[in-house]
């Protein structure tokens, strides 16, 4: 195997990283992704005897180190993608070879991915409910919202929230956690909530996701991102359209999801326009743990509506 970074973890400690279930368009390589590509870990001669059959190696550019070595000193978090190991391929010199990641592999794919199948899969169901039910959509985004209060707290700001970026451990939806991953364009930040690894500005990605402080990112921007993710969960559609965006986003205008009035109030939270007003990651992460007691995820596999497989 190539050889370690230096002052990198070893292959016992586990980061928070990007990956995403992607066509096999050949056997080794899975596929390409923002940063970079992922290999099947098994197919990789050089290394393939160190790694297991749940493990993907994802390469990525250099300048993500540096917020990777912030999220070691973190420690590990169980809705948080983990790195199993960090090599440069052997022989390659500073510049000419991405840095390459070994982590974990979730076979759910992503939620834009899961939620696309799981309407395909079932035509009536899309009519009788296109978003996942709010038991478990409450339970999906308590989960990520317990990872950024995690990044939050050790002051990373992840600014790149969207469905691809929210994982499923599982092919089966109602039994599927989720995982946030794709920390391409995350950022340490100062105490003044200064970017140190970015610089400020718009960000790549898509529109419908992105706070309406398009400008100035701050730690608050990924909670709006959160919100709409979770829109998306309840109702199968974004809560703003990217021809409508910024207008409506700015304004906050948008149709009420679906749902009891307290998962209505909580998503409002989220979405505020009002960078002072809107919830931080800390506190959506209570009343979402709140909403979960009150709305218990359903461990009735079979009557549940949402069991679709993926695979």
């Amino acid at each position: 195997m190539g050889q370690n970074l230096k002052g990198m973890p070893s292959a016992e400690q586990r980061l928070p990283i990007e990956v995403a279930r992607l066509p096999r368009r050949t056997p080794h390589l899975l596929g390409a992704s923002v940063p970079g590509y992922m290999w099947d870990a098994r197919r990789i001669a050089s290394c393939a005897s160190s790694f297991g059959t749940n493990q993907v190696v994802l390469q990525v550019p250099e300048m993500d180190v540096l917020v990777l070595k912030a999220m070691q000193d973190l420690g590990v978090h169980p809705n948080l993608l983990a790195v199993l190991d960090l090599f440069v391929a052997k022989g390659a010199g500073a510049g000419e070879t991405p840095v390459s990641l070994v982590t974990q592999l979730c076979f759910g794919g992503h939620l834009a991915d899961a939620m696309a199948l799981r309407q395909f899969a079932s035509p009536a169901l899309r009519r009788l409910s296109p978003g996942v039910e709010v038991s478990l959509a409450i339970a999906w985004i308590s989960q990520l919202l317990s990872a950024l209060a995690f990044l939050h707290e050790g002051r990373i700001i992840h600014r790149c929230i969207q469905p691809e970026s929210c994982i499923l451990d599982n092919t089966r939806i109602v039994e599927a956690n989720m995982v946030l991953g794709n920390f391409s364009q995350s950022s340490r930040l100062h105490l003044d909530n200064v970017m140190m690894d970015r610089p400020e500005g718009p960000l790549p990605g898509s529109a419908s996701y992105m706070a309406p402080e398009l400008k100035r990112q701050e730690i608050k921007s990924d909670c709006w991102s959160m919100g709409c993710v979770f829109y998306l969960m309840l109702e199968g559609k974004p809560a703003f359209n990217y021809s409508e965006f910024p207008s409506r986003a700015q304004k906050g205008e948008y149709l009420l999801p679906r749902g009891p009035k307290e998962v209505q109030e909580f998503i409002a939270t989220l979405l505020q326009v009002d960078y002072v007003q809107r919830a931080d990651a800390q506190s959506a992460l209570a009343e979402a743990q709140r909403l979960c007691r009150q709305f218990p995820r359903s461990s009735d596999v079979d009557a549940d509506p949402c069991a679709v497989d993926l695979s």
